[in-house]
């Protein structure tokens, strides 16, 4: 049976890979909106890793995951409008496209990549489209997109990937 490497050994293997891994430095500090039917959205970003882009010398490429929550009135819940089939496609039901929201709060949350440099990025609302199909507790889909906004305690991209 083959060992199974300790995740110092796995850390060591990313980093050679040219990977910038990313650990959260903190707390997760989701951003807020409110959108024009009242619904409260809320928005992190978990980052993943840094790659340094081949094709402009100061730009990185991202990976990250949206978790969003989109938390509506009671009265706005239709539990007997789920219907499965509806909910695989539902970016073909639109009834609301790019609905006017309130920014609540935006804020960054830090984290060290695996050359100790701190990275702090924030999710930005950039639009919101309602449907007209419901998940399985009755709540309205929204189609969410989330722009991640990053700022670092480096001086330059280069410094990033400098040991």
């Amino acid at each position: 049976m083959t060992s199974i490497p300790s995740i110092t050994k796995i850390n060591k293997m990313i980093k050679d890979r040219g990977y910038l891994s990313a650990a959260l430095d903190g707390t997760l500090r989701p951003s807020v909106y409110l959108l024009e039917d009242d619904t409260i959205v809320t928005a992190s970003l978990n980052l993943n890793y840094l790659l340094p882009a081949t094709t402009q010398d100061e730009s990185f490429n991202v990976s990250h995951a949206s978790v969003i929550s989109c938390l509506v009135k009671e009265d706005q819940r239709k539990p007997d409008q789920y219907d499965p089939n509806l909910a695989k496609n539902p970016s073909s039901y639109v009834s609301d496209y790019d609905m006017d929201f309130e920014t609540i709060q935006e804020r960054f949350t830090p984290y060290r990549l695996n050359n100790g440099i701190i990275v702090s990025v924030k999710p930005v609302l950039a639009r919101v489209d309602k449907t007209t199909v419901y998940n399985s507790v009755g709540e309205p889909i929204y189609l969410v997109s989330v722009t991640p906004v990053l700022k670092s305690n480096a001086r330059n991209a280069q410094s990033l990937t400098d040991e």
